[in-house]
């Protein structure tokens, strides 16, 4: 009776959820299985697609609706980048789009390689700032545990044997700080729960100089490491006859905000550089000619 009463499909987004947690094996074996065939073609793809899809529907896993989709969309004519897009971080379909559109023999492969590190990297860097905020999370959560416990319970019966007018400054802090705690707990969860969301918001969309001196904190240092590694990987997958401004410019149409930033910044530079670089000659020739001027005039 109850599994009438469920969904014959399991939703796209818990679909989505589960499919996060297995795209680093996904990479792994897609790249072992077109490094043994040597096939570049979407025929190894479409067949990984088929195994993907037909053991989680015999497992009973949910992440047979993004295989099944990523294989109607490649059915249509579309890259294995682009169907996969909807299902992955914007800096893992910029590895998978670049390895397609390189004329290397062994793009793909690589860029599959890359890929899974990257996965790989983001599960130990998640793990890792879970581990250092679990501490200090928890000791938050002892100290306002404590602070209700006060302004709920203790404080109330220590004001019918003194009152508050005979209680020290101190005591009369606490007070008011266990007070407020015990009574406007739900202010404080919607606070902190504001402040949760808007770090999580704030990785990808947030930039500036601001954003940049944030970048070195604890919370915000670790992303920006990983982001650079990738940055330099995908660098790496491009054709050797790209200039570095035209590879910025490649990188820039799948970056988010905040990398769209910092690509923007470094490509302004590279301007700068070369504008300087196209002047010195110029200015040291100038300079020669005047001191030989300077000599003839000297010498007269």
């Amino acid at each position: 009776m109850f599994n009438a009463l469920l969904p014959k499909q399991p939703p796209l987004a818990f679909a989505y959820w589960r499919f996060q947690k297995v795209r680093e094996d996904c990479y792994r074996e897609t790249r072992f299985d077109i490094a043994a065939k040597g096939l570049r073609n979407t025929e190894t793809l479409f067949d990984r697609l088929k195994i993907y899809e037909q053991r989680c529907r015999n497992r009973g896993r949910s992440e047979w609706r993004v295989f099944a989709s990523i294989r109607e969309t490649m059915q249509r004519g579309e890259s294995f980048a682009l169907a996969i897009k909807p299902f992955v971080p914007n800096d893992e379909y910029a590895l998978l789009d670049i390895a397609d559109e390189s004329s290397r023999e062994d793009a793909v492969v690589r860029g599959f390689e890359l890929a899974e590190m990257a996965a790989k990297a983001k599960r130990v860097s998640s793990s890792t700032t879970s581990m250092q905020m679990a501490y200090p999370a928890l000791l938050l959560v002892y100290m306002y545990a404590y602070c209700m416990l006060f302004g709920g319970v203790i404080f109330p019966q220590i004001i019918d044997v003194r009152p508050l007018d005979q209680w020290p400054e101190l005591g009369l802090f606490l007070y008011h700080i266990d007070t407020f705690c015990y009574q406007c707990w739900w202010l404080t969860l919607t606070v902190l729960i504001g402040l949760v969301l808007a770090y999580f918001s704030s990785l990808k969309r947030w930039a500036g100089p601001i954003r940049d001196r944030f970048d070195r904190m604890l919370l915000w240092r670790n992303r920006r490491d990983l982001r650079a590694a990738l940055l330099i990987v995908s660098l790496g997958l491009f054709d050797s006859n790209l200039t570095l401004r035209a590879a910025l410019e490649r990188l820039m149409k799948t970056a988010d905000p905040w990398l769209r930033w910092h690509l923007a910044t470094m490509n302004r530079r590279l301007t700068v550089r070369s504008d300087e670089t196209h002047a010195c000659p110029r200015h040291r020739n100038l300079s020669g000619g005047n001191r030989r001027h300077d000599h003839r005039c000297r010498r007269s």
